[in-house]
């Protein structure tokens, strides 16, 4: 008897600790590795979902760095799960300890996260939104990334200050508090105007269009008109007088006399620039990035601690 309490006693401590473990899926060449949207895909981007965590999309919780009790992730899906009912777009929670030297990898992980499991796969240009943490241990952060439509709402300055809102939980580990806020500003930027002049293009890039604005143009034929009748007025109204070009229209030749004549410098000017090879140049407009899987996403920018 005693002898079965001492096996069995691991197996318990084993399923208390992976009670909140993520639950993967295998990824395999029956399944297409797991890629059911509709992406142009190739060997290298196979190679890429290959090495994503493939899950269950409608946990929409994915705590693999176990920060979460299971009281905590029953309360936040229950937010979730109204929230996308509310806005028709995922969203997701992602933890993980992400090893990366260059934050861009961070972008790369998350995005590939979602585009080759299947969230957003029933909204319209697989809409949704993720929050990453990565604990790293060497480097910790966070960013928040939207995808599809929700990138007219959720465009880079929007995260940005969502970021910024929740930066304190985040960083100092009240994670509870933290995904719950983060949640409140989901909802609250869901009710905001979506980005003008922007639209999505087939791969969920976000593109800039130029529309025709008829009062500007109005305006703009209005004020010439009148600029050219105002010139014509004053041109009639004056004599055009030729005016003298030369100083010597003006000098009494028998009376003026130059002893001496030197060239000095008595002032210089330097002017220089830099020339900035900034994409910002173009008018600091939003941008979309593309992932492994050709989709695009937008980011938040990203914070460190």
């Amino acid at each position: 008897m005693k002898k079965i309490k001492y096996l069995l006693l691991p197996l318990l401590l084993l399923l208390i600790i992976n009670v909140n473990a993520v639950e993967l899926k295998e990824r395999t060449e029956e399944n297409n590795y797991g890629v059911n949207k509709k992406w142009d895909m190739n060997s290298e981007r196979y190679e890429y979902a290959k090495k994503t965590p493939y899950v269950n999309a409608d946990e929409k919780i994915y705590d693999f760095s176990d920060i979460l009790t299971d009281e905590e992730e029953k309360e936040l899906k229950s937010k979730i799960d109204a929230l996308i009912e509310k806005y028709k777009m995922d969203i997701v929670i992602l933890t993980y300890d992400y090893q990366y030297s260059n934050d861009s990898e961070n972008s790369y992980f998350a995005s590939d996260f979602y585009d080759f499991n299947d969230f957003g796969i029933d909204m319209e240009k697989y809409s949704g939104v993720l929050l990453f943490r990565n604990t790293y241990a060497d480097n910790p952060y966070f960013d928040m990334f939207s995808f599809g439509e929700a990138q007219l709402k959720y465009y880079d300055s929007r995260m940005s200050d969502i970021l910024d809102d929740i930066y304190p939980e985040i960083s100092s580990k009240n994670y509870l508090d933290g995904f719950t806020k983060w949640l409140n500003d989901v909802d609250k930027y869901g009710n905001y105007e979506e980005l003008n002049d922007y639209v999505l293009d087939e791969t969920g890039h976000l593109k800039r269009i130029r529309t025709f604005k008829p009062m500007i143009f109005v305006n703009l034929v209005i004020s010439s008109i009148i600029t050219i009748i105002y010139i014509s007025i004053n041109v009639k109204k004056n004599k055009m007088v030729k005016l003298a070009t030369q100083a010597s229209t003006y000098l009494n030749k028998q009376t003026f006399n130059l002893l001496d004549k030197t060239d000095k410098l008595v002032h210089s000017h330097v002017s220089s620039y830099v020339q900035s090879d900034s994409s910002s140049s173009s008018g600091g407009g939003h941008s979309s990035f593309s992932g492994h899987s050709g989709g695009g996403f937008s980011s938040g920018g990203g914070r460190h601690g």
